[in-house]
Parts: C-alpha cells; sequence; structure tokens
C-alpha cells in the first residue's frame, strides 16, 4: 500500500510539473503570436511572472525528490530566464550627468481621481501641470487627457506650460474632449496622429530637433482590457455579466494587436530614430511590447531595480506604461514617480548621448 502510494505520488508530481512547465512556455509564446489568432495567450503572458515562480518551486521540490521532472522544469526556466529582465531588475546603475533629452510619459487618467483630494478635475488638471513643472522634463508626453467643454485646451496647455511645443488630438463629446497631449522644449518639425478606428484610443507622434539631431516622439495609448478592478475582485457575478466581460476582453486584446501593428508599420518606414512612449496597458511580456522594442531598448531594463510598476493597484507589480529609446542614446536614471494624481505613475527618464 505504502510502495503503491509513493508511485501515485510520483505521478502526480510529475503530472503538475508538466502543466506548469507547458503554461510557462505558452506564456513566453505570448511574446511572438500575434494575439488576433490566440488571444488566450495574452492572458497567459499575463502570467508569466507567478508561472516563473511556482516553476522555480517545483524545480527545487524536483532535486530534493530527484524527480526526472527536474530536467524538464531546468530547461523550461532557462528559456524564461531571458525574459525574466523584462519584469524585474535586480541592481540598476549609478546616476551620471544628463546629455540628452529627458522625458515623463503620465496617463493622467482624465484628471478624475478622487484619492487626489482635488474638488474638480480643472483643479487636479491644474495640481498635475504644477507638478509636471517642477519636475521640468524635456519631453512630456500625457495619455488620457481630459478637459470640460468651458476650458479652451489650447489656451490652457499654452497658460500652464510656457516654453513648450504643444500637440494634441482629442475625441470630443457632449462634456468635454479626451485625448493625448505631447509637450516639447525642443522645435517640433513635423507631426502627426493615429486615431484608431472604433475606439477612443490613439496615438501621437512629433519630431524634435535636439539641436542637429532629430528624433521621433510615438506618444501611445493603447486599448484597454475594458475590465475595472472592482469587477475582478468582485464576489457578485451574473452569468450574463460574465459572458459580457469575456466578449469585451477578448475584443479589447484583438484591438489593440490591431493597433500595434499599424504603429508599427508606420515606425519601421520612420526615416530618424524614435522613442515609443505612453500607456500600452500590456505587459511586458506580450506581443505588443516585442513589436515596439524592436531596433530600441528599454529604459526600465537598464535603470530601475524591482518591478517597477507603473500602475497603482495590484501590488504595483503592473508595468503597463514605457519609455522605448533609440539605440545612439543611454539612460542617465529611471523613475516612477509615486504621485496620486492618477491610477497610474508618471515615469520620468533622463537620458546622455553614447
Amino acid at each position: 500500500m505504502e510502495e503503491k502510494h509513493g508511485i501515485v505520488s510520483r505521478i502526480f508530481f510529475a503530472l503538475l510539473a508538466v502543466a506548469f512547465a507547458l503554461a510557462l512556455l505558452l506564456s513566453v509564446a505570448a511574446t511572438f503570436v500575434n494575439p488576433s489568432k490566440a488571444w488566450f495567450l495574452t492572458v497567459m503572458g499575463l502570467c508569466f511572472a507567478p508561472l516563473a515562480m511556482v516553476c522555480a518551486l517545483l524545480f527545487g521540490v524536483a532535486l530534493v525528490r530527484r524527480s526526472r521532472a527536474a530536467w524538464l522544469l531546468c530547461l523550461v526556466l532557462v528559456v524564461a530566464a531571458f525574459f525574466v529582465g523584462r519584469t524585474f531588475r535586480f541592481s540598476n546603475p549609478k546616476e551620471t550627468v544628463s546629455s540628452g533629452p529627458s522625458i515623463m510619459s503620465y496617463n493622467v487618467g482624465l484628471f478624475a481621481n478622487s484619492a487626489s483630494g482635488a474638488r474638480s478635475r480643472v483643479e487636479l488638471a491644474d495640481s498635475v501641470a504644477a507638478y509636471i513643472r517642477s519636475v521640468n522634463p524635456d519631453i512630456v508626453c500625457l495619455q488620457e487627457f481630459y478637459l470640460p467643454n468651458s476650458v479652451n485646451e489650447k489656451r490652457w496647455l499654452q497658460s500652464r506650460f510656457p516654453g513648450y511645443v504643444a500637440d494634441y488630438y482629442a475625441l470630443t463629446g457632449k462634456n468635454g474632449a479626451a485625448g493625448c497631449v505631447t509637450l516639447s522644449r525642443y522645435p517640433v518639425v513635423r507631426k502627426g496622429k493615429f486615431p484608431f478606428e472604433g475606439s477612443t484610443n490613439m496615438a501621437l507622434y512629433i519630431d524634435i530637433d535636439t539641436g542637429g539631431e532629430v528624433f521621433r516622439i510615438y506618444n501611445c495609448h493603447l486599448e484597454s482590457y475594458n475590465m475595472s478592478i472592482p469587477f475582478i475582485f468582485s464576489s457578485v457575478r451574473s452569468e450574463e455579466m460574465m459572458e459580457k466581460s469575456g466578449k469585451m476582453f477578448r475584443r479589447s486584446i484583438r484591438a489593440r494587436a490591431r493597433q500595434v501593428d499599424s504603429l508599427a508599420a508606420d515606425m519601421k518606414e520612420c526615416p530618424v530614430p524614435s522613442f515609443v512612449v505612453g500607456d500600452f496597458n500590456d505587459m511586458p511580456i506580450s506581443y505588443t511590447y516585442s513589436k515596439f522594442i524592436r531596433g530600441r531598448k528599454d529604459a526600465f531594463k537598464k535603470a530601475r531595480r524591482g518591478f517597477g510598476g507603473t500602475f497603482s493597484a495590484l501590488l504595483r507589480i503592473m508595468r503597463i506604461d514605457y519609455v522605448l529609446y533609440p539605440k545612439s542614446l543611454d539612460v542617465v536614471s529611471y523613475d516612477v514617480k509615486r504621485v496620486k494624481y492618477s491610477d497610474h505613475y508618471p515615469l520620468l527618464v533622463r537620458f546622455k548621448q553614447l
């Protein structure tokens, strides 16, 4: 009986190890496969960090048990090790003198964060503008910017950001206008916009002259999962609600893939080195990240320690805001500013010429 129990235990452990190893491989596959063809891989990509930790734990247990499953787990963990740096960094370099542009990316959440203590959206917008001026970046990329119809966007931007050239694009509704804003202390030589079909999300670009060298700045706000945090943790869910949310979730994943492909095609034809900045609404183990990182470097990987979460919910481990930069530059510093004006945290990255 004891021998039979041991055989069952070994079989169960082997099956468990195989299941988690395959799940981790599917998670890695999310970086290569277009989600419009296999939307579920995006979900697997979201689970990369916990799956990697479980596989590492199972590997340790397999070694103790002298299980052959250790070989499979070791192989899968070696593959996953090439992607760990996208989600977690163990060290960061010492700060040096900046000789290149500084960039801030900030999803301001429509200036609707009640935790900020502001009495109105306009008051919160003024507070955010004052904060950005105090940090004094050369380039500012804002997503989910909003002002009510009672406020003129152009005059507001000119008065709150003197010294900056402002480019913005907003979709106008009955109560106000929401969109993206890019501010630059450098001269702007070209600009364009990408209003995504059937979506309120969008992207802008500007070409800036930094004094002889021209860079393009893509300011992106891509499709979200359209699932609120309260819904995720809600204990009261009807079958109809679950079905509707599932459809929205899948639709959002596919819409974001189309947006990524559209932007990536333009980036491929871009005549100058380019930054890709903004709220991707996607984790680093994803098709989105893999398409945008091509020909660029990730500021987080160069100059940040830990997870570097940019979304205030879910234990601050969700990194969905990015600054990807040309290979002709190097990062001096990368800061996630823990301010409470939005459900996102602003990123501030300073660069130097190589």
